[in-house]
């Protein structure tokens, strides 16, 4: 039996890739490169993406952005094929990654709850998503997450494609890095704990 599902990976909160200190940098970009290794030895397809976060602020907002710039140029094209950035809840919100993406050409998945809890711009849901769906090719649908019910609030819930009012109305502007897929998707992450790494 086949089932259109797309694999995705969310490493930890310990994966920090702007990291002020050179080791945890580093570290970062290893692991990186080996979630990036294990998908492509799975011969998952591009749909497979690697998510991350922006990281912590360390004092500096503008420093923090332009080490994640820096240090995202030292990702192999494996890497930069497969990687995301998301959202957070405490520094790096929709419009801090919007920024990296216009750096760098990552797409941007938007976390609904993070969005929720830290949105320093005062975006509508509309809005957010809809510039978070613009970083990606048309034929993408950025996934989302929103708070489930029962014990753990703020798990991730199920991801399903965008709205077709959304989709015929989003730009289009496609990096050349971004990964493609025609498929719908149903996909999960881990659950989303504050991070220490995330904060100021």
């Amino acid at each position: 039996m086949t089932r259109d599902v797309r694999l995705s990976m969310h490493p930890s909160q310990y994966i920090v890739l702007n990291a002020p200190d050179a080791a945890v940098a580093a570290s970062a970009v290893r692991d990186l490169e080996y979630q990036a290794e294990f998908l492509d030895r799975l011969g998952a397809g591009p749909g497979a993406v690697i998510v991350i976060h922006g990281g912590g602020l360390y004092g500096d907002r503008q420093a923090a952005e332009d080490r994640w710039v820096e240090h995202y140029t030292r990702l192999s094209d494996a890497v930069r094929r497969r990687l995301v950035v998301e959202n957070d809840e405490r520094s790096f919100a929709l419009s801090a990654v919007l920024r990296l993406s216009e750096r760098t050409g990552v797409p941007v998945v938007l976390d609904t709850l993070h969005h929720a809890v830290h949105d320093p711009d005062g975006f509508s849901l509309r809005s957010a998503v809809e510039q978070a769906s613009a970083t990606w090719r048309p034929a993408w649908y950025p996934r989302s997450t929103s708070l489930r019910r029962g014990p753990k609030r703020g798990r991730s819930s199920v991801a399903i494609g965008l709205p077709e009012s959304v989709r015929s109305t989003s730009p289009t502007r496609s990096p050349t890095s971004t990964p493609t897929s025609s498929s719908r998707t149903t996909s999960r992450h881990s659950s989303d704990r504050p991070r220490d790494c995330a904060s100021t």
